[in-house]
């Protein structure tokens, strides 16, 4: 379904930028970055914010396609590495739940639930990872390179095999917090049909999300999609339970 396929992708991009946290100097080594990451992503124990999603589309399926737009107020839940829950509230009720590899979906109005595994979305599409997107795993999938462009770095990735339409990778890394201030994606021509831009907000004396605004460019369409963050809250102690489906 679309509202479920919107909550998954955004579920993916939420995870890497919630994780992502401190990528440093070109001369360090990828082991040493991922080691800075980890010891910088240490910082946020859990998170929790209310959310404001606006979407547009003018993708069409058909002929009859139209352009549309939307909007959703929903909340977000995140702890640690593998838990992140995410509760639409408007226009439709809804709620999906990560732990570790499994997802499940649940529609607190029938009651139904669904389970699935990032897995086998992983295995779909090589160049959209999904769950935990970290430097660790990122080895794995694509062959990674630092560079330096004033005061910030740019980390780029190309994917060592060839699957789907992504050929390389770059992410905008911001010197002054050590936090990515943009994403790009690029197809197999270079030509950019992706991109992330990402604001952020001082809580606890941590740099957290403010606002992302994410662009996707398809040969059917554009999907726009911007998320603000408010009443957000940082180390608060998250219990288990509230990552747990009734």
């Amino acid at each position: 379904m679309l509202v479920e396929g919107i909550m998954k992708k955004l579920l993916f991009v939420l995870t890497f930028l919630l994780g992502a946290t401190c990528l440093l100097a070109a001369d360090l080594s990828l082991d040493d970055l991922i080691k800075k990451l980890e010891a910088s992503k240490s910082q946020v124990k859990d998170f929790y914010a209310e959310t404001s999603t606006k979407m547009y589309s003018d993708i069409k399926f058909n002929q009859k396609g139209k352009a549309s737009q939307s909007e959703q107020k929903g909340k977000l839940w995140q702890k640690g590495k593998d838990k992140t829950k995410i509760e639409l509230l408007t226009p439709k009720r809804l709620i999906m739940v990560r732990q570790g590899r499994e997802v499940v979906t649940f529609d607190p109005v029938t009651g139904q639930k669904m389970r699935s595994s990032l897995d086998d979305d992983d295995k779909k599409q090589l160049g959209e990872p999904t769950g935990e997107f970290t430097l660790e795993r990122a080895k794995k999938i694509f062959t990674l390179s630092v560079r330096k462009q004033g005061n910030d770095y740019i980390v780029t990735g190309i994917p060592k095999q060839q699957q789907g339409m992504v050929g390389k990778m770059e992410i905008y890394i911001n010197s002054s917090r050590w936090l990515p201030d943009k994403i790009i994606i690029y197809d197999l021509q270079g030509k950019k049909f992706g991109e992330s831009k990402m604001e952020y907000q001082q809580v606890n004396n941590i740099w957290v999300l403010k606002k992302t605004y994410s662009v996707n460019n398809t040969p059917i369409g554009k999907m726009e999609i911007t998320m603000e963050y408010s009443n957000t809250k940082v180390n608060q102690g998250l219990d288990d339970k509230e990552f747990e489906v009734d």
